[in-house]
C-alpha cells in the first residue's frame, strides 16, 4: 500500500532474516520481527529459509543474474505473539518493536508493555521500561510514576541504571520529582547505578531549561546522607556540576569542612576549593561552618576570624552568629554577644533580637554581657530595648548596668538631633565623631567633679552679662536643643562660644 520499492544485492546462501535485517536498515519503521515476507502467494515466508532455493533456474544462454520478487507488510500481531515467548531475547526484541511500530498512547500497546514489566528476566524488565515512555503519551505522569516506582522496586541493578536512564530520555523539563529520584540513586549501593547517576546529573548542568538548580538541590540532600561514602559522592558530583552559584547549596558543603569523616572532610575542602575560586569568601564560609558545628574553642576561633575579616552587616555572618548566641556552653554566649556589637549595624533586627532573648537567660553573666551590648546593636529609642533595660534597673546585680544602657539609649538620640539642629541652622557643633559603635558611650561619658568646678570658677565666666545669662539659663530649661541640659561638657563648650562672640545675636532653635 505504501508503493516503496528498494533493490538489494544478497548472497544466494543468505537467509530471510538476514533480509529482513536489511530491509531494517533502510526502512527504521520496520524492525524485522513485524516484517512479513510474501512470495508468490499468501504465505510468508520463514525467517530460516534460504533464498537461493526460492530462486527460479536460469534459462539457458541467460546472462543475467536471477532475482526475486518479494512483498513485505508490516503488521504487529508477530510481535505481540512474541511478547509470550519462550525465549527473554524474543521477548526483548518484541518490546523494542513495539516501542517503534505502536501509534503512540495506545492502550493496547500500553497494557501489553506493562504486563512485562513483572517479567521473570531482567532485560526484559529494562526493555519494558524503555518502550513503556516511549509508547505512551509524551509527560505521561502514569508512565513517569510507573518508572520511579519501578526504581525503587527492582533488585537487579542493570534494571535500576535502565530505569534512570529511560528517566531521562522522558522527563519533562525541569521536573523536580525525576531529578530528586535520580539525586536519591547516589545512594544505590550498586556503583553501576550511582556512576549513572552521577553522569545525568552532571549533564544538566549543561541545560538550558531551568533544571541546574534543581539537580544542584537534589543532589546537596544526600550531604546529609548518613553514609560517608553518599557524601562524598554528592560532592564529587556538585564538582562535576559546577555548583557554585547558589550559596543554599555551599552552605550545605560548609557544614562538611567539620565531618567526623577524614575522607568527606577531605573532600569537602576540595570542593570548596573549586566551586569558590575567591580565597577571602572561602574563608568566609569555613569560618561560619565552623562557627556553627565546630567544637568550643573551633567556635571562639571562629567568631574572631569573622569579626576581623567579615564585612559590617553581613547577613550570613550575623546569622551564624546569633545561631552560635544559643550555645548554652561556657564562654560561647558571651562571646557571641560581643561579636555581634562589632558585626551588626545598630538597628538589624536579628541581632537586637537575639541580644533580648540573651536577657531572658537565667545565668546572670550572660544578662550583664548582653545589657553591654544592648546600647550598640539596638537604635536609640528603641522601645522594646528600652523597656528591657529598664526591666532590671531593680536588679541588685545588674540595676547599675541596665540604667547605663537605658542612658545609652536615650542620651544617643538627644546627640543625634543636636548635630542634626545644629547644622540646620549653621551653628557650630561641638559634638565629638566617633565610629557608630563608640558614639553613645563618647556623649554619654560623665565629666569629672574637678573640672566642672574649675570651669565655673574661671574669671572669664563670670562676665557674661546678664541678658545672655538669661538666655542660657532659659535655654537650658526648655531643653529644644535636646539633651544638652544633661551634659555638662556641651554646655562648658556653649559657654565658651558666648565669650569668643559677645556681640552674637543668638537665636534658640
Amino acid at each position: 500500500m505504501a508503493g516503496q520499492v528498494l533493490q538489494l544485492e544478497l548472497d544466494p546462501q543468505s537467509t530471510v532474516r538476514t533480509l529482513k535485517q536489511r530491509l531494517a536498515e533502510h526502512w527504521t519503521k520496520s524492525p524485522p520481527i513485524c516484517q512479513r515476507l510474501l512470495f508468490g502467494g499468501a504465505e510468508a515466508l520463514a525467517d530460516s529459509q534460504a533464498l537461493g532455493a526460492l530462486l527460479p533456474e536460469a534459462a539457458e544462454g541467460e546472462v543475467d543474474s536471477p532475482s526475486l520478487r518479494l512483498l513485505m507488510v508490516v503488521s504487529l500481531e508477530d510481535a505481540q505473539r512474541s511478547l509470550s515467548a519462550a525465549s527473554a531475547e524474543v521477548r526483548v526484541e518484541a518490546l523494542k518493536a513495539l516501542a517503534i511500530v505502536a501509534p503512540q498512547n495506545s492502550r493496547g500497546a500500553c497494557a501489553a508493555i506493562c504486563a512485562k514489566l513483572e517479567d521473570e528476566a531482567s532485560e526484559v524488565r529494562a526493555a519494558a521500561l524503555q518502550a513503556l515512555t516511549r509508547v505512551s503519551k509524551e509527560g505521561d505522569q502514569r508512565a513517569l510514576s510507573t518508572v520511579l516506582q519501578k526504581m525503587k522496586e527492582y533488585h537487579e541493578w542493570s534494571v535500576r541504571r535502565s530505569a534512570m536512564q529511560t528517566l531521562m530520555a522522558s522527563m519533562p523539563a525541569a521536573c523536580e520529582t525525576c531529578i530528586a529520584a535520580l539525586g536519591r540513586s547516589l545512594a544505590d549501593r550498586d556503583n553501576h547505578v550511582v556512576k549513572e547517576a552521577k553522569s545525568s546529573l552532571a549533564s544538566f548542568s549543561k541545560s538550558s531549561d531551568g533544571s541546574a538548580p534543581v539537580a544542584a538541590a537534589a543532589v546537596a540532600e544526600m550531604l546529609a546522607h548518613s553514609r560517608p561514602e553518599v557524601r562524598v559522592t554528592a560532592l564529587q558530583t556538585l564538582v562535576s556540576m559546577g555548583a557554585c552559584q547558589d550559596y543554599s547549596v555551599l552552605s550545605r558543603v560548609a557544614p562538611l569542612l567539620e565531618d567526623r569523616d577524614k575522607n568527606v572532610k577531605h573532600e569537602a575542602q576540595l570542593a570548596l576549593a573549586q566551586l569558590v575560586p575567591d580565597g577571602r569568601e572561602r574563608a568566609l564560609l569555613s569560618s561560619r561552618a565552623r562557627l556553627l558545628y565546630g567544637s568550643a574553642s573551633a567556635k571562639l576561633g571562629a567568631m574572631k576570624e569573622l569579626c576581623r575579616d567579615a564585612p559590617m552587616g553581613d547577613e550570613l555572618t550575623i546569622d551564624a552568629v546569633c545561631a552560635t548566641a544559643k550555645d548554652q556552653k561556657k564562654g560561647i554566649q558571651i562571646e557571641a554577644l560581643k561579636s555581634l556589637a562589632a558585626l551588626a549595624p545598630p538597628g538589624h533586627e536579628s541581632a537586637v533580637h537575639c541580644v533580648l532573648e540573651c536577657l531572658q537567660d537565667a545565668r546572670t553573666e550572660v544578662r550583664l554581657a548582653a545589657l553591654k551590648v544592648l546600647p550598640k546593636v539596638a537604635k536609640a529609642q528603641d522601645l522594646h530595648a528600652l523597656a528591657a533595660a529598664e526591666a532590671l534597673q531593680d536588679d541588685e546585680l545588674l540595676g547599675q548596668e541596665a540604667t547605663r544602657a537605658a542612658r545609652l539609649l536615650l542620651h544617643e538620640q538627644d546627640t543625634r538631633e543636636a548635630a542634626a539642629s545644629a547644622q540646620k541652622k549653621d551653628m557650630p557643633c561641638f559634638i565629638a565623631k566617633k565610629a557608630p559603635r563608640q558614639s553613645s558611650e563618647l556623649v554619654a561619658k560623665p565629666i569629672p567633679q574637678s573640672r566642672m568646678q574649675k570651669s565655673s570658677s574661671l574669671p572669664v565666666l563670670a562676665k557674661a552679662d546678664s541678658n545672655k545669662e538669661g538666655r542660657k539659663s532659659g535655654f537650658h530649661r526648655s531643653g529644644r536643643l535636646g539633651g544638652m541640659h544633661c551634659n555638662p561638657l556641651l554646655a562648658a563648650a556653649l559657654d565658651m562660644v558666648m565669650l569668643e562672640k559677645p556681640d552674637a545675636s543668638w537665636r534658640i532653635p
